[in-house]
């Protein structure tokens, strides 16, 4: 839905509302991305401000953003138990 209604109106914002970091594969189909995370009651109105020009809002980010889904982290269900492995003089656990 983002990428159709960025190419309707190449001007388009998208202010995601989200706990954590989300895949765009239509970044570069709009001019700018808000993060406004879940902004509770006055959120509608704090975002307004910002896409308005009211205010700055000077935040940063304090993790980054994948650019693909191939750059997730993915649970590798096959090696979630260690393997202890017996040396001479000591035990590792290795994944398998």
């Amino acid at each position: 839905m983002i990428a159709a209604v960025a190419a309707a109106n190449p001007h388009t914002i998208v202010v995601l509302q989200t706990g954590g970091p989300v895949t765009m594969p239509w970044l570069d189909a709009v001019p700018a991305v808000v993060e406004a995370w879940y902004s509770g009651n006055g959120g509608a109105a704090a975002i307004a401000r910002i896409l308005f020009g009211e205010v700055n809002p000077s935040g940063r980010l304090p993790i980054t953003f994948p650019m693909a889904e191939s750059q997730l982290p993915h649970p590798d269900h096959h090696r979630s138990a260690p393997r202890w492995t017996h040396h001479p003089d000591h035990w590792n656990a290795d994944r398998l």
